[in-house]
């Protein structure tokens, strides 16, 4: 794969700085692994898949206030679009009941209501 664009590195690192700041490393990265395999699976750009209404509460609310994290969110972004091979999963919930727990997070490879 070619390397990510900054856009793309940049709206991935949000998704795991919103969704998973304070997780372990192994959490952030899967969480950006389902923003990348969402990103093949419905060929959209990363802004694209975040921005799909109803999938990330945050977007477009909240901004970047731990700079130290964020750097972090930027290392796992980058580390999951140099290895897109990471997960399977394309949905994930903080809850108790699903697929994969890692940390606060469930990961599914297909959504179940």
């Amino acid at each position: 794969m070619l390397p990510a664009p900054p856009p793309d590195v940049h709206a991935i690192a949000l998704a795991v700085y919103h969704e998973a700041r304070g997780e372990p490393f192994q959490c952030q990265l899967l969480v950006a692994s389902v923003v990348i395999n969402r990103m093949e699976a419905r060929n959209k750009t990363a802004h694209g898949v975040i921005a799909e209404p109803g999938q990330f509460k945050w977007y477009g609310k909240r901004k970047v206030k731990d700079k130290k994290s964020f750097q972090q969110s930027v290392a796992v972004a980058k580390k999951a679009w140099a290895n897109p091979e990471i997960s399977p999963y394309h949905y994930f919930h903080k809850g108790k009941r699903g697929g994969f727990r890692c940390g606060d997070q469930v990961f599914m490879i297909a959504y179940k209501k």
